[in-house]
């Protein structure tokens, strides 16, 4: 009986430095969407608005891009956007915020903030969606956050 104590103890120590060996080395940045995709998804989500295309699974980009915006949701038309800036983020964890100038159809301009989130497959949410879903109900600070050094 000694000696299977002495073996499932080898046992389980071994299982566990398995597990703390194999999942010490990931950061927030291995979950975080590339710079080589991450303006390429939000080009290709605000053109599929802009062409009339519903919101949802955006077909056409490098990687499966799901949409999550409750004004192109509920009708909203989009003449045209501009992509401004990369902001840092206003949440923690592995997500890119994006400042955007929309242009309605009527001419009138608005200032938003995206966020992107994920890696093999992107969702790009609008602030106040992307608000809901993280349970912030009354948004994230207005204040202008630092600008996003490029890397």
């Amino acid at each position: 009986m000694k000696w299977f104590d002495v073996k499932f103890s080898v046992f389980c120590w071994g299982l566990i430095l398995v597990f703390a060996v194999g999942c010490s080395h990931k950061s927030l940045s291995d979950y975080e969407t590339p710079d080589d995709v991450v303006q390429n998804a939000l080009s290709t989500t605000l053109t599929a608005w802009q062409n009339g295309k519903p919101p949802g699974k955006i077909e056409g980009g490098p990687r499966p891009i799901q949409v999550i915006d409750s004004h192109w949701e509920n009708g909203d038309k989009l003449k045209s956007f501009e992509i401004l800036s990369e902001e840092e983020p206003l949440s923690e964890g592995p997500s890119r915020w994006f400042s955007v100038k929309l242009t309605s159809p009527e001419g009138q301009e608005e200032t938003v903030r995206y966020v992107l989130v994920g890696r093999e497959a992107i969702w790009v949410y609008r602030e106040d969606d992307f608000a809901r879903v993280a349970g912030m109900e009354g948004g994230f600070p207005k204040t202008k956050p630092k600008q996003r050094k490029k890397k």
